[in-house]
């Protein structure tokens, strides 16, 4: 695993990254993520980082959390959520896809 965690730091200080803040908008779509049994109230700092994915329109939400973000039941209910409030398509992804696609 080091090795495809320096592979994923390598590819990750390749990409510009812009800092983004956490808005009402943010907590407002957390709570719909929460509300809909996609991800646990007690896991809502993971519902706020999909919220904060839609929010931003980010096309990609990249992680190693297979245990609340990448797996079906979220990558479905959130790309739902995401397209439901017009802000269109949200995929999430493992990270390990990432590190993958850039060593072919």
């Amino acid at each position: 695993m080091k090795c495809h965690l320096r592979a994923l730091l390598s590819y990750l200080k390749q990409i510009e990254f812009d800092i983004i803040n956490i808005t009402d908008e943010a907590h407002a779509t957390a709570k719909i993520v929460v509300q809909n049994g996609i991800i646990s109230d007690k896991n809502y700092n993971d519902s706020l980082h999909i919220a904060l994915a839609i929010t931003n329109g980010c096309d990609c939400l990249v992680s190693f959390n297979f245990k609340h973000l990448v797996n079906i039941k979220t990558i479905k209910g959130a790309r739902a959520i995401s397209n439901l409030r017009g802000y269109g398509n949200l995929d999430i992804i493992s990270a390990v896809a990432l590190i993958q696609k850039g060593e072919e």
